[in-house]
Parts: structure tokens; C-alpha cells; sequence
């Protein structure tokens, strides 16, 4: 069984590969991580094959591996906002004391660039 499930998934793998990849982009927002994720659910999965009871689930088997891969990363990837980026608003910020909330604001802005 181990084996004919082993072959469903790596069909499922290759048929699928954009889609995988853009499930796990949604996620991480980054093209790096996003391939970590897909290469770490693929890994996983094929280690663990051995415990899938019934083949026909493979491929919710396998989407359920790579959501949980991609939320794990998700939590790990550390965003950092340009130190000269708030410097140039620091004057005007340091006035009205608004820096936090300029800080925020350049956070966001780095995460949709991302």
C-alpha cells in the first residue's frame, strides 16, 4: 500500500506543483520560504507515507502537511523595517510623538512589498 499511495503522491507533487507553491506563498509572502515550505512538506510526507491508512486520501493528506508547514514558517519569518526609512520621519515624529505609529505604518508597508 505504502507504495502505490507513495506514487499517487509524487503524481499529485508534479501535476500540482504551481498550485502548491502559490498555497504556500499566501502564507509566507516570500518566494524563498514558500519553496522551503513546499520542499519541507514534500520531505515530510514522503517520510511519513508508511502512516497513511487509507491511499485515497493522499492528497488531503498531503495539502493538510504543506498548510501546516507553511503556518509553522509563517510564525518564523522576521520582518525588519528600513532604519534610514525612519530616521528621514524621525523629526516630524519625535514632535508630535507619532513614531509609534509611524513604525507601524512602515512595517506594513514592508510586509505588502515582501
Amino acid at each position: 500500500m505504502a507504495h502505490a499511495a507513495q506514487n499517487v503522491l509524487i503524481e499529485y507533487i508534479k501535476e500540482n506543483q504551481d498550485k502548491l507553491y502559490r498555497i504556500a506563498y499566501t502564507y509566507t509572502k516570500n518566494q524563498e520560504a514558500a519553496l522551503d515550505v513546499v520542499q519541507e512538506a514534500i520531505t515530510k510526507s514522503l517520510e511519513n507515507i508508511g502512516r497513511l491508512r487509507n491511499e485515497e486520501y493522499v492528497k488531503t493528506w498531503f495539502y493538510r502537511i504543506l498548510i501546516n508547514e507553511a503556518i509553522k514558517a509563517s510564525k518564523s519569518i522576521k520582518y525588519f523595517v528600513d532604519y534610514d526609512t525612519v530616521q528621514s520621519f524621525a523629526p516630524v515624529v519625535m514632535k508630535n510623538n507619532l513614531w509609534k505609529i509611524l513604525i507601524c505604518i512602515q512595517l506594513y508597508k514592508s510586509l505588502i512589498r515582501n
